[in-house]
């Protein structure tokens, strides 16, 4: 099967660029030397910066942990620095911008009773008085609750309880989960729902546990005890 090397006597695959001409003449090219490679490989995945690509594009940059590298740039018009990029029912993808036309911010607090870590795992609701702070969805308050309309959602999550707590915190739409983590002392994340129910009832969800890292993160009794959550909803789409 024939196989073409640009600046290399020695194609890994379909088509292999050496970029910096480093490569050895037999055998595969370091870690190192891929980084300056392009290739195109028999199952037609592309490479840059590896010339064994796992998906049909794949960049390697060398970056790691701590010293992340840029490896991707689109300059289609819309870029700006904290646009997503989002795309149509067919996979064509722009930059787009969270703006405050599709949102709802919503809050929750006062005294709860909540589970602690036992046999059967039980998650209880976290219940006080709830409130809308801004809304252009056309979303209610609920009992303990925020109701929504349809569509896909990047959520942002605040939630703490007094003193320091370590557990399961859990969100549910119509009873059913749509986000799960464990945390300690206090929770700043985000998670992502495909809510497709006319209307979408969030409800708040706690599981104290014992077992954990750290013993500091925790309290003994999470009877009445004062909680807080807020949670921003962006509405990416239908």
């Amino acid at each position: 099967m024939a196989q073409v090397g640009i600046s290399t006597a020695n194609p890994q695959g379909t088509l292999h660029v050496d970029g910096a001409k480093d490569n050895p003449s037999t055998g595969n090219p370091s870690v190192a030397q891929q980084q300056n490679d392009f290739i195109i490989t028999k199952a037609g995945n592309v490479g840059v910066g590896t010339t064994t690509p796992s998906a049909k594009v794949e960049i390697q940059t060398g970056g790691v942990t701590g010293t992340p590298r840029p490896g991707f740039k689109l300059v289609d018009g819309n870029q700006k620095e904290g646009r997503l990029l989002m795309t149509d029912d067919n996979g064509l993808a722009t930059w787009q911008s969270l703006t405050n036309k599709n949102i709802t911010v919503w809050e929750m607090g006062g005294n709860t009773s909540l589970n602690l870590d036992s046999n059967n795992n039980t998650f209880s609701q976290e219940k006080g008085t709830g409130s809308i702070l801004y809304d252009n969805l056309g979303s209610t308050n609920g009992s303990s609750s925020v109701n929504l309309p349809p569509g896909r959602y990047l959520i942002f999550i605040t939630h703490d309880i007094s003193g320091f707590e370590y557990g399961q915190f859990s969100l549910k739409s119509n009873n059913n989960n749509v986000f799960n983590t464990f945390y300690g002392e206090w929770l700043n994340g985000t998670a992502f729902a495909n809510l497709t129910a006319p209307v979408n009832n969030i409800t708040v969800w706690f599981l104290g546990s014992g077992y954990n890292p750290n013993t500091n993160y925790y309290i003994s009794n999470y009877s009445n005890v004062n909680h807080y959550v807020k949670l921003v909803f962006f509405r990416l789409g239908e």
